[in-house]
């Protein structure tokens, strides 16, 4: 694992949705005529394709801010460690002006858990996928 500082961005789907089950449980009044279970809200959650556009659309407007921070001129060196199942390493050059071209231009295309941190005049990704579980992939 690189030396990284604070953790400024997640992406974690189930944490969404547990989250937002937490919230509907404790405001059920908002979002219920009567009690629901928590199956029941749980449910509803996993199906409200719009609780995770929205929350995608608010990690990369957070994302494009962290970015232009950080460089202005949108190109970018990526290194990645223990990549895919079997632990490869490389780099690459990427031109990304926003937050949707950066992850779209540097993670596999598949479902991803991954973590963003500081890491000095640039970011640290980990991620979690089907061939990395364990988050063992650095960016």
């Amino acid at each position: 694992m690189p030396k990284v500082g604070q953790k400024i961005v997640e992406w974690d789907e189930c944490e969404i949705a547990e989250a937002e089950v937490k919230h509907r449980l404790e405001n059920w009044q908002e979002y219920y005529p009567c009690c629901p279970t928590e199956k029941a809200i749980q449910e509803k959650v996993y199906q409200d394709s719009d609780l995770f556009a929205v929350e995608w659309e608010s990690l990369i407007e957070f994302l494009n801010e962290t970015m232009d921070k950080k460089n202005t001129i949108g190109y970018w060196k990526v290194i990645v460690n223990n990549f895919g199942w079997r632990n490869l390493d490389g780099y690459k050059c990427l031109h990304a002006e926003n937050g949707k071209d950066l992850i779209r231009g540097i993670l596999p295309d598949c479902d991803c858990t991954f973590r963003i941190f500081n890491y000095g005049k640039g970011l640290a990704i980990q991620n979690f996928h089907h061939d990395s579980p364990t988050g063992n992939e650095w960016y």
